[in-house]
């Protein structure tokens, strides 16, 4: 079965402070309760779209031995060669890696709302 897959809570509220706007869905309906307006979700998918749109900023998973983990790319300045790297990097240690692919683009999204936008 497949499932959406929505940003954690930290980045949900970062990319709010940079300008994001929630999606009305149907989930986020169900959320809205009387008086009170809960930390709606963001879908991965969605917070990635926004930042090619509204930032030229594209976030780029791949898979490693180790696990998951992202480069992120300049969309407004790229030439022949491709896009100019934003964050590149070779071999990142245990650590950094992800053990999903969601869970890169989790923190590829976390570091483009705290170091590029």
């Amino acid at each position: 079965m497949i499932t959406e897959d929505y940003c954690s809570d930290e980045v949900a509220n970062l990319l709010r402070k940079k300008g994001f706007i929630e999606p009305v869905t149907e989930l986020n309906k169900l959320l809205i309760k009387d008086g009170e307006k809960p930390v709606l979700k963001i879908t991965i998918q969605n917070a990635m779209k926004w930042l090619r749109i509204a930032h030229n900023i594209m976030v780029s998973p791949y898979a490693l031995s180790l696990g998951y983990y992202f480069e992120i790319f300049d969309l407004a300045n790229r030439d022949i060669t491709g896009c100019k790297p934003l964050h590149k990097v070779g071999i990142p240690n245990k650590e950094a890696v992800s053990s999903t692919y969601e869970e890169a683009c989790d923190a590829a999204n976390k570091y483009d709302v705290e170091n590029l936008i």
